[in-house]
């Protein structure tokens, strides 16, 4: 450890040795931190006190961290493609259909407002883009909700994921998850996606990246 680190290290209190590590591990295991969750919060004021030291810490290690309080979440960066996360077919349309439903919502709320929507409005919303004839798979569907849950860009509020009922709780997390400027270009991204065609080349993201059928994104 560089020495410079070591004595910032040393400076902090047992308490906040703990934060320390507990922030850089949920950095660099789920991506994102987000205030908005009741139990990241602490973590994301830490963080916000701390921002120069977990910044240091992760570039020892080649990552970058990306703080944006004003929609109250913090990304790390990672050093390079291998260290990103690949998503299969099924997970990378959900992410770009929630990433459009966020956009489509928060032109309704205040900046910084989470966006509440269904499983059935996720189904819905796949089968009026026509990106397959059929609904999306349950199986399938579960896997994709639950991975999107643990890097911190939903949270799926009911037991069930597949559940038609179920709500999901969208967090801005997703604006940096997928780059989009406008609800135009998000379209545009799905229509690539369509049964027949092939997935966007340009849909990559940093680091939840939305990949071909098959590929590593």
């Amino acid at each position: 450890m560089p020495e410079i680190l070591q004595g910032a290290y040393e400076a902090l209190g047992n308490r906040e040795k703990e934060d320390l590590r507990r922030v850089l591990n949920h950095l660099l295991t789920r991506s994102f931190l987000v205030k908005g969750k009741d139990e990241s919060r602490r973590d994301f004021y830490f963080l916000e006190r701390h921002q120069a030291l977990v910044r240091q810490y992760l570039e020892v290690a080649g990552w970058g961290l990306r703080l944006d309080p004003a929609f109250g979440v913090a990304q790390a960066l990672p050093p390079d493609a291998s260290a990103r996360l690949g998503l299969d077919l099924t997970q990378s349309l959900v992410l770009l259909i929630l990433r459009l439903i966020y956009e489509e919502g928060r032109k309704r709320l205040s900046l910084t407002s989470d966006v509440i929507t269904t499983v059935q409005e996720l189904q819905d919303k796949y089968l009026n883009l026509r990106l397959r004839t059929r609904p999306l798979d349950r199986r399938a569907l579960k896997d994709a909700l639950n991975l999107l849950g643990r890097f911190e860009l939903i949270m799926v509020m009911g037991a069930d994921p597949t559940d038609p009922a179920t709500r999901l709780r969208l967090l801005p997390s997703l604006l940096f998850a997928v780059k989009a400027d406008s609800l135009a270009q998000l379209h545009s991204r799905l229509k690539g996606y369509r049964q027949g065609g092939a997935a966007d080349p340009d849909a990559a993201t940093d680091p939840s990246n939305e990949a071909k059928e098959g590929e590593e994104a």
